[in-house]
């Protein structure tokens, strides 16, 4: 595992997650505030926001595909890091504290969510010589903040060349 990647790993351990979820911040260009748990479930479900996360991956991919044999060890780093993510997210989940700031009705989907995108964002760090878009800086940005990234408001196009310069990241 790369060096980068473990130090992630670090610091989202270190993080109290969803710590400031729901606590006002000034949205700007690239952020939407969600001001309740209802609606960030809700904007979670959203297409925009499948999509969102489905662009995301797949930017990684190309980016990671354009090095000299970069995908040849894809699969194999996903699945060394698949285990270690869905043990933290278990473990961080399990915590009171965190308990206490989820509601109940938080859904499969939103582990599901939670693993997609921290999956991601270790991917990312693996291949950390590869630019992350704008979507993967937020994300990553929002979950080190103790705030959830529930989704996407606005357009995904299709194609990748700005697919993110359109729309904001909704985060509670």
């Amino acid at each position: 595992m790369n060096p980068h990647t473990t130090d992630f790993l670090q610091r989202l351990e270190q993080t109290d997650w969803f710590c400031n979820c729901g606590r006002p911040f000034e949205p700007n260009d690239e952020v939407v505030a969600v001001d309740t748990w209802a609606d960030a479930l809700e904007i979670l479900a959203t297409e925009e926001s499948d999509d969102a996360r489905m662009e995301g991956r797949n930017e990684l991919t190309v980016l990671v595909a354009s090095q000299q044999g970069g995908l040849t060890q894809w699969n194999i780093r996903t699945g060394e890091l698949q285990p270690l993510v869905g043990r933290l997210i278990r473990e961080k989940l399990a915590g009171a504290a965190v308990k206490a700031r989820i509601p109940g009705n938080a859904s499969k989907e939103f582990q599901e969510v939670l693993e997609w995108d921290l999956l991601a964002l270790c991917m990312a760090h693996e291949y950390n010589d590869v630019t992350c878009s704008r979507y993967h800086r937020l994300l990553l940005e929002s979950y080190l903040g103790g705030r959830f990234p529930c989704g996407w408001v606005g357009e995904v196009p299709d194609e990748m060349a700005g697919a993110f310069e359109v729309g904001k990241l909704a985060v509670l």
